[in-house]
This record gives C-alpha cells, sequence and structure tokens, in this order.
C-alpha cells in the first residue's frame, strides 16, 4: 500500500476516531450528571445524619437534665445510649464532609462543644445528682441539692446547648447550599460540554480536509524518497546520499540526513579503532580476569585471561552467551557466586577475597564487583574484575610469623595496660583488683598454661585459678607508703620451662617488680580516695540537712549545677529538674531581672553578694522572701568557676515585720485621731450651735440659709473623718453572736441599692443558703460590706462603665462554706488595683480615691476581719475588676 493511501487512510481514522470520542464524551456526560445526582444523595445523607446527631445531643440533654430532675437511674439509659451513639455518627460524618474543611471545622467544634457540655454541665449536675441519692442525712443531701440548684441555675449547660444547636443549623444549611450550587454546576457543565464536542467535530472536518491535501503535495514524495535512502543506509551502505532540491523544511530535513550520515560515518570509524585499542588492553592483562554478564548471568564479554584459566582449572573455554556458573562443579560454589552476582545486580559495589579451582590448580583471587549503570539509572549487568593474589598472601603470611616473634614483648605491654585500665575502675574493689591482676599475669608470661601468680596484702592471699607452690617461682615485694604490705608470687607448675639455666625471662622478672610498683601506687590512691570519701560524705550530710537552701551557681551560663535537699522541698521541683535549669528562672520576674542586671554582674566583678533581698517561686506558683549571701569558687588562675550561694527563708520574718508596721502606724494613727478628735470636736460643737441659732434668726434669708446649709454638711464630714480615724485605731467593740453573712450581706446591699440604681449597676448575687452560722459583730461586718461595695461604686463610675449596659457595670456577691470556713467574694468590673499598690492598700492613709477619701476604711476592714480571725486579700480579675476574698471560721 502506497503512503499515500496510508495518510488517507490514517485521516480517515482519526474522523471516526474524533466521532466516536465525541459521542463518547456526550455519554461521559451522561454518566457525570449521573455522579453529580450521586453527591446529591451524598449531600442528603450528610444533612439527615447532621439532624440526627442534633436529636441525638437532645437525648443528652433530655435524660441528664430529667436524671437531676427525677433523680430517677432510667433517664440516664437514653443519656447512656446518646452519647455512645453521637460520637459513633459523628467520626461517620467527618469522612462524608473531609473533604471540605470548612464544614469538618464545624464538626469539630460542635464535638467540641459537646465534650464542654459533658465537662462542665452534664457531668457535674449527675456526679452531684448521685450523691444526692446516696446521702445518708438530711443535712448533707440539702447542701448537695443547693450546689445542684445552683449548677442548674448557672445556665452554662443551656448556653452550650444553644450553641450547639446553632452550629448545627449552619452546618445543614451550609451543606443545602453546597447541594444546590453542585446541581447547578453539573447541568450547566454538561450543556457547555454538548456545545464544545459540536463545534469540535465540524472544526475537525474541516481541517483534516485541509491538513490532508498539504500533505499530498509537499510531503508525501520527498518523505518517500527519505524513506528509501534511510533504507539503502540502514542496510550497511554508508556511502549513499539522499538527493532532494527543494527550498522548504523537507529539502532543509534532507541535508541534515546527509550531514548526519556524514557524521555517523566518522564515528563509526573512531569507534572501530577504541574497541580495537580497548580490546587490547584487555586482552595483554596476564593476570587479571576480566568479564561481563548480563542480568541472567550469561556472557557479555570475557577477556583471554579468563579464558583460559578456565579451560585450565575445568576443562572448558567459555563462550559468549554461556551462563557463568554452569561450568563450576560445586553446588556449593554455584549458589555463592549466584550470590555476589545478585548483590551486584542489585547496585553495591564490593570487593571479596575467594578461593578458584580446585586442586591443585586452587588459587587465591581478589574479586571486584560492579553494577554496569546505564543513563537513566537502569543495572543492565555486571563486571568482574579478578585478580591473582595468592603471591601476595603468602608473603603476608611470612609477615605475620615474625610479627609472632614481638607478641611476647606486646604480652607485656597489654599487661600493665591492663592493669591500668582495671585500677581506673572507680567501682572495683582492691580485692576484684587483685584478681584481675592475677589473670593477666598468667597472659602476659612466656608460657600462660603453666604460669600462675598468688598476691597476698594484709595477710589475705588472692590466689588465680589452679594456683601451686613450686620452686620455680619469682617474687616482688608490694610496698604501700613506704612499708611493704603484700608480696606478688608467681609459680611455674613445671620445670620444662627452664632457658638458659633459668625458670623466667629478665624481662618478666622487670615486668613482675613493675606491677608490683604499680600496685602499691593505686593502693596508696584507693586508700586516700576512701578517706576523701568519707570527708565527702560529711559534707555531703550537712550540706543536704541545713536549714538554709544551698544552691551551686555556674559563673558563665548562670545553670544551677547542685542544690541541697532544703531547696528542693522548698521550690516543689525534683532535683532533676532543677539541676542545668537557668537560676533566673526560680526567681519571680522581678527578682529574676534585679539578678540579672545588678546582682550577678556585682558576683562576676566581686565574687560575693551579701544580704540581698530577692524573692523565689515555687512551682506551684506561691513566693518566698530570701535574702542571698554567695561566695565565689576559683580555679588556679583566680577565675570564677561558679557560687556558693545562700538562699534564708524570709518570708515569716517580713511578714511579722509587716505586721509590727502596721500595728506601729496604727498606734500613731490612734494618737493622731485622739488628738485630732480632742481639737476638733469641742470648735465644732459651738459651729454647729451658732449655726444652727443663726438659721432660726434668719430663716427668711433663703441664699444665707443655703450656705449655712452647705457649713453645716462640710461639718458632718470633718466630724465623719475624726469618726473613721477613731474607728481604725479602736474599733467598736460590738458584742459578738452567732449570724448567718447572708444576712450582713443583704442587709448591706440594701444601703447601695438605690446608689447602684441611680448609676445603672446590676448586682450578681450567688449566696449559698447551707451556711453554717458564724461568732460576729454584724454592726462591724456590715461595715467592711458597705465600704467594699461603696469602693466598687465609685471604681465602676470613674471607669464610666455606667453609660453602657449593665452588663458592663456589675457587683457581684458570692458564698460558700469549705470545710470549716465560710469563703465570701466580692468582684467589681471597675479600673482593679493598680499592681505595685497591691500589697499597699491596707496600709492607713493610702487611697487612689479623686474625691475625699483618706485610705482608712480598707485598714479599718483589715482589722476588723483579723478581729474576727479571719483573713482578707485583694486580687486582680483577669478581664479587669478587682476581687475581694474574705475567709471566716464557722463556728466550732
Amino acid at each position: 500500500m502506497s503512503i499515500k493511501f496510508k495518510i488517507i487512510g490514517c485521516f480517515v481514522i482519526l474522523f471516526v476516531i474524533s466521532t466516536l470520542f465525541a459521542l463518547r464524551a456526550l455519554d461521559n456526560m451522561a454518566q457525570v450528571h449521573e455522579q453529580f445526582s450521586f453527591v446529591v444523595k451524598h449531600d442528603s445523607t450528610v444533612i439527615a445524619n447532621a439532624n440526627r446527631l442534633l436529636r441525638l445531643v437532645v437525648d443528652m440533654e433530655t435524660g441528664q437534665r430529667g436524671f437531676a430532675i427525677t433523680q430517677k437511674q432510667e433517664f440516664l439509659e437514653p443519656y447512656n445510649n446518646a452519647n455512645k451513639d453521637f460520637y459513633k455518627l459523628l467520626e461517620i460524618e467527618k469522612g462524608l464532609v473531609s473533604d471540605n474543611p470548612d464544614q469538618m471545622i464545624i464538626l469539630i467544634k460542635i464535638g467540641n462543644l459537646v465534650k464542654q457540655w459533658h465537662q462542665r454541665a452534664a457531668a457535674p449536675e449527675i456526679t452531684k445528682t448521685r450523691e444526692i441519692i446516696a446521702a445518708k442525712d438530711i443535712e448533707t443531701k440539702h447542701g448537695i441539692e443547693a450546689e445542684l440548684a445552683s449548677l442548674l441555675e448557672s445556665g452554662t449547660g443551656k448556653k452550650l446547648m444553644d450553641e450547639i444547636r446553632y452550629e448545627f443549623a449552619g452546618f445543614i444549611k451550609a451543606e443545602e447550599q453546597l447541594t444546590k450550587q453542585r446541581f447547578e454546576t453539573a447541568s450547566q457543565t454538561t450543556l457547555r460540554t454538548k456545545k464544545s464536542l459540536l463545534y469540535w467535530i465540524a472544526f475537525s472536518l474541516i481541517l483534516g480536509y485541509l491538513i490532508a491535501a498539504l500533505i499530498f503535495r509537499l510531503i508525501v514524495n520527498p518523505i518517500q524518497s527519505l524513506t528509501s535512502g534511510t533504507e539503502i543506509i540502514g542496510a550497511g551502505n554508508l556511502k549513499h546520499r539522499v538527493e532532494i532540491r527543494t527550498n522548504d523544511e523537507i529539502g532543509s530535513l534532507s541535508s541534515s540526513f546527509n550531514q548526519m550520515v556524514d557524521k555517523i560515518e566518522h564515528s563509526e570509524a573512531e569507534i572501530q579503532h577504541v574497541k580495537a585499542l580497548l580490546e587490547s588492553c584487555l586482552e595483554s592483562s596476564l593476570d587479571i580476569t576480566i568479564f561481563m554478564l548480563d542480568r541472567q548471568y550469561h556472557y557479555l564479554y570475557f577477556n583471554q585471561t579468563h579464558a583460559n584459566r578456565m579451560a585450565r582449572v575445568y576443562g572448558v573455554r567459555p563462550r559468549v552467551g554461556d551462563i557463568s556458573f554452569n561450568f563450576v562443579t560445586s553446588e556449593e560454589d554455584k549458589k555463592k557466586a549466584k550470590a555476589f552476582y545478585d548483590r551486584a545486580l542489585a547496585g553495591e559495589r564490593f570487593i571479596v577475597i575467594e578461593d578458584f579451582g580446585i586442586k591443585p590448580l586452587k588459587m587465591v583471587y581478589e574479586i571486584h564487583y560492579n553494577p554496569i549503570i546505564t543513563r537513566n539509572n537502569k543495572i543492565i549487568g555486571i563486571t568482574v574484575f579478578a585478580q591473582d593474589i595468592s603471591k601476595r598472601q603468602q608473603t603476608e603470611q611470612q609477615l605475620q610469623r615474625k610479627t609472632l616473634d614481638i607478641a611476647e614483648r606486646v604480652k607485656e605491654l597489654n599487661c600493665l595496660y591492663g592493669i591500668s585500665e582495671i585500677v581506673e575502675k572507680a567501682d572495683d574493689s582492691l580485692p576484684e583488683i587483685f584478681n584481675g591482676i592475677n589473670t593477666l599475669i598468667q597472659s602476659a608470661w612466656q608460657n600462660p598454661e603453666h604460669t600462675r601468680s598468688c598476691i597476698t596484702f594484709d595477710g589475705q592471699e588472692y590466689i588465680a585459678e589452679n594456683f601451686q607452690k613450686t620452686i620455680f617461682r619469682q617474687t616482688a615485694d608490694i610496698n604501700v607508703f613506704g612499708e611493704p604490705r603484700g608480696i606478688i608470687e608467681v609459680c611455674s607448675l613445671e620445670e620444662t620451662v627452664k632457658i638458659d639455666d633459668k625458670y623466667f625471662l629478665k624481662e618478666e622478672k622487670a615486668l613482675l617488680h613493675a606491677i608490683a610498683e604499680r600496685l602499691g601506687r593505686v593502693i596508696e590512691r584507693r586508700l586516700a580516695k576512701e578517706s576523701l570519701r568519707h570527708s565527702e560524705k560529711k559534707y555531703k550530710d550537712l550540706y543536704d540537712s541545713a536549714a538554709d537552701m544551698f544552691v551551686s551557681v555556674d559563673a558563665k551560663t548562670a545553670s544551677i549545677l547542685d542544690c541541697n535537699n532544703i531547696l528542693i522541698k522548698q521550690l516543689g521541683y525534683s532535683k532533676e529538674e532543677l539541676i542545668g535549669r537557668s537560676v533566673f528562672d526560680v526567681y519571680t520576674q522581678e527578682s529574676a531581672e534585679h539578678a540579672k542586671a545588678e546582682v550577678f554582674p556585682l558576683f562576676l566583678k566581686t565574687g560575693t553578694v551579701t544580704n540581698e533581698e530577692l524573692q523565689l517561686q515555687r512551682k506551684d506558683g506561691s513566693r518566698i522572701d530570701v535574702n542571698l549571701n554567695a561566695s565565689a569558687v576559683r580555679d588556679e588562675e583566680g577565675k570564677i568557676l561558679y557560687s556558693r550561694s545562700a538562699w534564708r527563708d524570709i518570708t515569716e520574718t517580713k511578714r511579722l515585720q509587716d505586721q509590727l508596721n502596721r500595728s506601729d502606724r496604727l498606734a500613731a494613727v490612734g494618737q493622731l485621731a485622739t488628738s485630732i478628735a480632742h481639737e476638733i470636736n469641742s470648735p465644732l460643737q459651738g459651729i454647729t450651735s451658732i449655726l444652727g441659732l443663726m438659721k432660726q434668726t434668719h430663716n427668711q434669708n433663703t441664699e444665707l440659709i443655703s450656705d449655712i446649709t452647705m457649713l453645716d454638711e462640710g461639718y458632718k464630714r470633718v466630724k465623719d473623718t475624726v469618726k473613721r480615724l477613731l474607728d481604725m485605731s479602736r474599733p467598736e467593740k460590738d458584742q459578738k453572736q452567732s449570724v448567718n453573712i447572708n444576712d450582713v450581706i443583704l442587709d448591706s446591699l440594701s444601703l447601695v441599692r438605690v446608689l447602684m440604681k441611680q448609676n445603672k449597676i446590676e448586682a450578681e448575687i450567688n449566696l449559698s443558703s447551707r451556711l453554717a452560722l458564724i461568732t460576729a459583730s454584724p454592726q462591724q461586718l456590715g461595715h467592711v460590706f458597705l465600704n467594699l461595695f461603696n469602693n466598687a461604686i465609685e471604681s465602676i463610675v470613674d471607669k464610666g462603665q455606667t453609660k453602657g449596659s449593665a452588663d458592663n457595670a456589675r457587683i457581684r456577691v458570692e458564698t460558700k462554706q469549705r470545710k470549716e470556713n465560710i469563703i465570701i467574694e466580692v468582684a467589681d468590673t471597675g479600673f482593679g488595683i493598680i499592681k505595685n499598690d497591691i500589697n499597699k492598700i491596707f496600709d492607713p492613709f493610702y487611697t487612689k480615691k479623686k474625691t475625699m477619701g483618706i485610705g482608712v476604711g480598707l485598714s479599718i476592714c483589715h482589722g476588723i476581719i483579723e478581729d474576727h480571725n479571719g483573713s482578707i486579700v485583694a486580687k486582680n480579675l483577669p478581664r479587669g475588676g478587682a476581687l475581694f476574698l474574705i475567709k471566716l471560721p464557722v463556728n466550732q
């Protein structure tokens, strides 16, 4: 068939295939449409699962709430079933939407919300309900019921459930939108594809016709000429050339083709020349066997040396194509050869020393195995180079025999080196060292099988195995600190070792004395080390049992090198956690900054630190006030290596000092208050009388009456200030009685209700209904709570929160009982307390108020709480505002 008809046939086939492709594509679009319909079904499954998950959440909430309200166990069954099914179905749902990160994030968030609901609402309420069921006395049961009621009223569970429902609604809505978008996209894609295919078929018909015409005119005839020329050249006639003289691409192709044939002809000549040289080199290697194998172990090439040796050993000359190990008679040798070939075919390059041939023609070869790798990193075979090293091996054996002559002297050196290794082991005792030396002596003498030794030290014998005392012996004394303490005795078990009328070599006698001298020095060091160990143990006991906290700190890195037990106990860390840690990590932030900037540089400069007050921070976050004293440990050049530091706990001392200072300030305030009261009260009473008389006399003068009223209010403020000063120095000693702290709080809160309402401040009251009574003065405690409420109102007003919503302006009061104490929390949403002032707010006359406060209110409150054997502390809340925490003991 001519090439013209072939090209026409190709275009017909191309047209038929294109038409079939178009029809197939239309069929594929139908399948695509069906697939998208499946996706829609998939989305329906996702939405159905989401609704089921929501129902399971409702079942969990219903079961948990029903159990908490009715205390009936049957409500827990739907709760537990729903809980178990929820997480299984949630994982299925995650698998269905795994290709949608946004939906996956919502499901993860829903799972986390459900876990939070379990942890923060369901589990606590179920636990409290079970405690109610298990409670045996009514009082305990009422107390737990109150706590459960508080949990239910807090609304935590409801908030979480509302958020879960909200997230489910968003998830379902997003899935419905995705379903709609996918359906619309599928329909549009199908329509566009059908149109594109129709246009493509029409275009292909026109283009195919034009290409066929062009090929017939410009390509077919020149290609026939090129084809015939290629066949001639491929047959081996490299002198033939294709003659096409046209000024187009075919003409250029013909010219390039002829140039390529010229280069092939030239390269073929060069290859033949190089091949001849390479074969000459390979064949001239008389002592090197070279051969190549393909992946099936067939010979691709072998040199004449290899062929001659195979013929000489096995009686057969190999041929190209033979399997290399078929000539080997031993099955074991065949397996070994195949294993080496497989290693090389796997890409490994290696060298082996192997015997080759059979006796008496057996020789030793050094064989190099290398894979043959193409440019595309494909292994197509292996190359094996084998060199006869029989003569070299004989030379090595002669050298080895010469080396044995030196072995005896080497054994002596090894003996001394072995003794050094034994004595370097810090854990070995003297008996273990003696036994080890006995073993080394036996191996170091010229006849180890006949040599045995015995070491006697302080009358105790340490005998080698099978030792016997004979007349054939040599000895050496063991001297410790110049005095003989023992002896080393070496005996020969047989007389046959006598050489030159001597039973031992002179080198062995010298070696024995060297061992004895070495052993004496070892014993001296061991005894000295033992004495030092006892001293160190005594020091370590004193170090660990000291009352102060001792620590050693590296001068370069400021890391902890060592510490005593009291430091570990005080800070709450293990020794492993402290060693290697920076010393600044155990300080509070303020002390760490001060230590880095001033204390540590001073130590590096002077080598000492004296009475430096700092604060340590325990692992639990609590603080310890300490007094630091440190001295430097230096090397021989005077360079500081590390510090010996001592921290003395002064926390209690500082607390007592603060109490003493507060007492002194209160005493001074008392003297001042008494003086002020004496100097001010009498004139104030006179002024009050005159003002009252002026009101009666000039009752018609409105302007004057207004001024007198202002003076009267100022008098009242002065009188109140004097009273507060007197109260701080000597608070009222009201008779104490059994009271319910909730009543006192509510009475105090009622006094500021109007003021809170005016400033739009909400009160959040969480008072436990199961509080024990306390012995207290209701008037004095009322004064405390009233002062705290007023301070909270003023802080909120100053912050400007009252112009906003009630959520931003709030005072929270909460009471609860913890064992033998009543805990009262008073919190606000105001400014809070300045960090540097938080430890000063209970000091007399300390105030930050913008109005006429003089800073005695909180001091009075502190005194009242202490008078009731309680405590009051102030903190800042994380989100802003202050918290006052009061602890009062219940009636005993």
